[in-house]
């Protein structure tokens, strides 16, 4: 407003500083469902790669009970 002299001094009937104060506002609510959309996507990817940590540890310790239980049987024939 320094530019022009004063609030009274600007020129509110163009229409493309109206077409651009308009679309200003869609463009932030645009902008920010994006913004919530994107870390709602990071959320799912951090529960999901959670989710895939969890099935490979239980996998792992059932494969650490299967060698375990293999290796006593193994050790019971050779001791027999």
């Amino acid at each position: 407003m320094n530019a022009v002299g004063a609030i009274f001094n600007i020129d509110v009937t163009n229409k493309l500083l109206q077409v651009s104060a308009a679309g200003a506002r869609q463009k932030y609510v645009a902008y920010l469902e994006d913004k919530r959309m994107q870390q709602a996507g990071l959320k799912r990817t951090a529960t999901s790669e959670k989710v895939e940590q969890l099935k490979n540890s239980n996998s792992m310790s059932h494969d650490t009970e299967a060698m375990i239980k293999s290796a006593d049987k193994y050790a019971e024939k050779a001791e027999k």
